[in-house]
């Protein structure tokens, strides 16, 4: 995180999209009323109920908010046991709603640039990571409308600017071309 005019830039953790950076500043967080207030019970239980794929998908976000006592069993042996040997630092865990709220924005910017090169498996597991970040930052009722699979087709990209929309960010005209072509 750096300090830049009195607001935190976060690292971004995802690759560029296409489109630019949106920061996350106060106004966004309060506006679309994000908290981070999931227990790490809560979130523990999220990861293993998906189960299958979808668990993947839900472990790779929200192990991040997890202690490491509760983060361990989804990480791979060597690691542990280097992290308990002193030689890797345990992760850290993120409990700042705007990192959190950040890390979402990034990943819905770079999950644009999938959707727009048709990458089907990429684009589903946009939706489905964004639905998890949605669900850490108290959202269900936007957790609920970018998980309709019937604002999948063409690629995610309803769904993707409904989100947007929801979200009070302008959407990109590109997103919206490749929307109208694709119906």
């Amino acid at each position: 995180m750096k300090e830049q005019n009195k607001r935190k830039i976060y690292e971004m953790k995802c690759l560029e999209g296409y489109h630019p950076r949106i920061l996350v500043n106060e106004s966004f967080v309060r506006k679309n009323k994000l908290t981070l207030n999931r227990s790490q019970k809560e979130i523990y239980s999220k990861i293993k109920e998906e189960g299958n794929i979808f668990g993947r998908f839900a472990m790779e976000v929200l192990v991040d908010y997890l202690k490491w006592e509760k983060a361990k069993e989804f990480f791979k042996d060597e690691f542990i046991e280097e992290v308990e040997l002193g030689k890797k630092p345990k992760p850290r865990v993120i409990t700042d709603v705007y990192e959190a709220a950040q890390d979402m924005l990034d990943y819905l910017i770079f999950g644009y640039s999938k959707a727009l090169d048709e990458r089907g498996l990429s684009a589903v597991r946009t939706i489905k990571k964004l639905k998890f970040w949605l669900w850490l930052l108290g959202r269900e009722d936007l957790e609920k409308l970018i998980d309709d699979d019937s604002l999948y087709c063409p690629y995610g990209i309803p769904a993707l600017i409904a989100l947007t929309e929801k979200l009070g960010l302008p959407v990109p005209d590109d997103l919206l071309a490749k929307k109208s072509f694709g119906n």
